[in-house]
């Protein structure tokens, strides 16, 4: 190492500081509760029954239960479904599968929508289709995992 990158490695480390525990911590009892459900129709009633308690994380569910419900309901499941089929993969699979995804999903409705109700119109109402979670049924979502042919990615 010559002293030009001892300078830097010296700079950086003058920096370097403990930064605790991760304030997410305190809630991971709450978010395997939550979170453990197969579908997220479960998941939403789980938070549900948390925001009713008096415990100490009822207000952290009622909101992740509001900020769900605004969501894609295509998207909440498509996610769902990405974290249970891809736990595991390895890096390339991994992303082999994300951008199976994201071309599926640019070939859809919810994105677009969901842009130009944030971004273009900016009336923060947007019109899923479908428009709920009893809507998107299991074969719906298995489209969005459907292989690309010839586009799929690669790693050489």
């Amino acid at each position: 190492m010559d002293h030009r990158e001892r300078a830097v490695e010296q700079i950086l480390a003058s920096f370097v500081t403990d930064p605790g525990p991760a304030p997410i911590a305190a809630r991971q009892a709450a978010i395997d509760r939550c979170f453990a459900g197969a579908t997220v129709e479960a998941i939403l009633d789980a938070l549900a029954r948390e925001a009713k308690g008096s415990g100490p994380d009822a207000e952290w569910a009622a909101e992740t239960h509001k900020g769900l419900l605004t969501k894609s309901p295509t998207s909440l499941k498509i996610t769902l479904r990405r974290l249970i089929v891809g736990h595991g993969f390895d890096i390339e699979d991994a992303l082999a599968l994300e951008y199976r995804l994201t071309q599926h999903v640019m070939a859809g409705h919810d994105f677009y929508e969901g842009v130009r109700a944030v971004l273009v119109d900016k009336d923060q109402q947007p019109r899923w289709d479908p428009a709920t979670l009893a809507e998107v049924d299991d074969a719906m979502v298995e489209t969005y995992f459907a292989p690309l042919g010839e586009d799929e990615l690669r790693f050489v």
